[in-house]
Parts: C-alpha cells; sequence; structure tokens
C-alpha cells in the first residue's frame, strides 16, 4: 500500500515545504512543495503496489500534526492544478497496465536522480489480452536547483525507442541502446516503449 499522507502525520503539501534553504528567493520556495508532491505522486502512481491518496492532499489541503492535519475538504477551494495532476497521473496508471503490474528493476543515476524500469514478460493485460506497453522507463530528480543529465542502458531490457507519456508522447531517441535525457530540477519522466491509445 503507497500511502503519502494520512491522519497520523501532518499533511504531505506542509511536509514537503519543510527544508527548503533559507536563501530561496520567497517566490520559489511557495513553489517548492507543489512541485515536489508532484513528483511524489508520479512515484507513488507508478511504484509497484496500491496507490492510496488521504483526502484533500490531491486539492493541496495543508496541516501540521493532529488535528490540523484532519480539516475539512475544501470545496470551491482547491489546488486545480494540483487536481489536474492527480487526474493525469491516474489516468496514467489505468491507461498503462505496465505502471501497476510486472516487473520491477531499480537503479540510481546520479546523486538526486532515481529510476526504476517496469516490466510485463507475460504477454496479457490483466484482462487477457495481448500486451501492448510491455516496458517503462520512469526517471525523478529530486534536486531542487539543477538540472540533470542522464546516460541510461536500455539494452539491457530490448528497448530500442521510447515515448515520453507526459509530453504529449514524444519520441526519445535511444541510440544504440543508451538514451540520454536532461531532466529539469523536480522533473519526472514516463517513458513508455508503446503508445496506448
Amino acid at each position: 500500500m503507497n500511502l503519502i499522507g494520512s491522519h497520523d502525520v501532518p499533511r504531505v503539501l506542509s511536509a514537503l515545504a519543510e527544508a527548503i534553504p533559507l536563501d530561496f528567493p520567497a517566490e520559489e520556495k511557495e513553489a517548492i512543495p507543489l512541485k515536489r508532491l508532484k513528483l511524489l505522486t508520479l512515484w507513488q502512481m507508478t511504484f509497484p503496489g496500491v496507490p492510496c491518496v488521504y483526502y484533500g492532499d490531491e486539492a493541496g489541503m495543508t496541516g501540521g500534526d493532529d488535528p490540523m492535519n484532519r480539516g475539512p475538504y475544501p470545496w470551491g477551494c482547491e489546488n486545480n492544478d494540483l487536481l489536474a495532476w492527480y487526474r493525469t497521473v491516474i489516468g496514467l496508471r489505468n491507461r498503462y497496465d505496465v505502471l501497476g503490474t510486472g516487473e520491477w528493476f531499480s537503479f540510481a543515476l546520479e546523486n538526486n536522480v532515481y529510476g526504476y524500469v517496469r516490466s510485463i514478460t507475460d504477454g496479457c493485460d490483466r484482462f487477457g489480452r495481448p500486451k501492448q506497453d510491455n516496458t517503462a522507463l520512469l526517471l525523478f530528480n529530486r534536486d531542487l536547483v539543477k538540472e540533470c543529465t542522464v546516460t541510461v542502458d536500455c539494452g539491457a531490457w530490448g528497448i530500442e525507442r521510447l515515448y515520453d507519456v507526459l509530453d504529449n508522447e514524444r519520441e526519445v531517441k535511444v541510440a544504440g541502446g543508451i538514451l540520454r535525457l536532461s531532466l529539469r530540477p523536480l522533473e519526472g519522466k514516463i517513458l513508455a516503449q508503446n503508445v496506448q491509445r
């Protein structure tokens, strides 16, 4: 069970606002917790296990220790950008079976870049239909300021081409089994072997 927030701890958005360097410009400090939550949610919806969302986290609720973490849902005051993000990544998890089942291979690339491969090798989805999306590569840059360029050997998984699912399914070059890609600060990528329409 992949649970990020609950009634027993401070709200995730409040927790993610901590540990931001003091010399960060004020306007950027406000954006960091939301960017962190989007990256964390991308991980939650693509990692092995069942993602569970504590009510209101998708709406941008904040709050400290109990009982401040149990406020009423902010009807009419939701963070619409965050709600749209949750809908997007949940929709992708539902559309791409490989994001919710199959094998998982983890690897670290840089100090602040983490990745894993999700792969289905049985050839059928959860409904017994022939599979089209049998491999996906997930990458996460948790650095607050540094863009990171990574090199991934995709040959081990037989990947010859990938599509950036979060960027209009744009094809990403894999040359000779090697992927070279830059990730902006607090950016994550879902790179799928095949596009699901």
